[in-house]
């Protein structure tokens, strides 16, 4: 799983060939699924990191999808 980019110190990683709907992980202190509009699909987000990381993701969010694109297609992930 590539790490493509942090985000108030929190790792975020996209897999290769995921399932839908389109998605990001956040590791680090804190765990989650997180949809390309800042969504938490699975697992939790303490409510300060959820609203800097769902910023993150709508400020990102053409880029978040161009990497899943390019997942969907076995392509290396850009940073962001």
């Amino acid at each position: 799983m590539p790490r493509i980019g942090e985000c108030n110190g929190l790792s975020i990683y996209m897999h290769y060939n995921d399932h839908p709907p389109p998605h990001f992980h956040i590791r680090g202190g804190e765990n989650a699924m997180v949809s390309l509009d800042g969504e938490i699909i699975e697992g939790s987000l303490s409510p300060k990191v959820k609203k800097v990381v769902t910023n993150w993701a709508l400020n990102n969010h053409q880029k978040l999808q161009d990497n899943w694109d390019r997942a969907l297609r076995q392509l290396p992930l850009e940073k962001i």
